[in-house]
């Protein structure tokens, strides 16, 4: 007979760092405690393991759930696991499991960042684990206050886009998005699809440009491209039409 049931886990202590075999890898790793709810609820520990190399490829990694009578370990299938981060440094993981008696599950993992300091970042992560007979709802926080942040965000990207018919001071919008929030070490590109020309300037808080990102008069389909390297709110303008002003919040 089949039967729904929820698997609710609060990390108690997790850890996010480099693996020390390999600087290229990481290791996200927790432990906590598991609520079945069926018809008897009852609490058990868990615990959750992934090693990543590259910071975007998940080479092992296991979940497994302490019951009264047995310990269930369910290892990810890593090569079918698709593991990505976010602009603003969340990130999305789904692939099967398999445990030892030979059942698979389907896992999916979406991380939300709920703070960045220079110690790290700390993460809400909100997973589901199921088969054909099984539904576990799982929560995580993550705390990854010993990864490189730099390593983290390497392959991160935003984009801005100069939409056509702004040239007029009393028409909205211009850059899209106007507020973007980024992770620290996000490349950032501005593509102009107006008709008319337009640059992108970093101005101070007077609104004078200052030499932080500064771009040639970008003609229609031209762009420019900037890297976040330090965390900071950065505001620039259209030098052209300088009513324009666009903010890059890096954190």
């Amino acid at each position: 007979m089949k039967y729904f049931m929820l698997l609710l886990i609060l990390v108690s202590t997790v850890l996010f760092g480099t693996a020390y075999a390999d600087s290229s890898s990481t290791t996200m790793r927790g432990s906590g405690i598991a609520l079945l709810n069926s018809d008897l609820p009852q609490m058990y520990e868990s615990s959750v393991r992934i090693i990543l190399s590259n910071h975007t490829t998940i080479d092992r990694g296991l979940v497994t759930i302490s019951t009264d009578q047995r310990t269930i370990v369910e290892r990810m299938i890593a090569d079918q696991w698709k593991f990505s981060y976010g602009t603003d440094g969340s990130f999305h993981a789904s692939g099967p499991l398999i445990s030892g008696d030979n059942t698979t599950y389907d896992m999916v993992l979406d991380g939300n960042r709920l703070l960045a300091s220079v110690a790290g970042s700390l993460w809400k992560i909100s997973a589901e684990l199921k088969n054909n007979d099984q539904n576990y709802i799982l929560e995580y926080l993550v705390n990854s206050k010993s990864h490189p942040i730099d390593n983290v965000t390497s392959y991160l990207t935003a984009n801005v886009t100069i939409p056509n018919g702004n040239s007029v001071q009393a028409s909205t919008g211009f850059f899209i998005p106007l507020n973007l929030e980024v992770l620290q070490g996000t490349t950032v590109t501005w593509k102009n699809q107006d008709n008319i020309d337009h640059t992108v300037q970093s101005i101070n808080s007077q609104g004078t440009i200052i030499p932080i990102f500064n771009s040639p008069i970008l003609k229609t389909g031209d762009t420019f491209t900037h890297k976040f390297d330090k965390p900071g709110v950065y505001h620039y303008f259209c030098s052209i039409h300088p009513w324009r002003i666009g903010v890059v919040t890096v954190s």
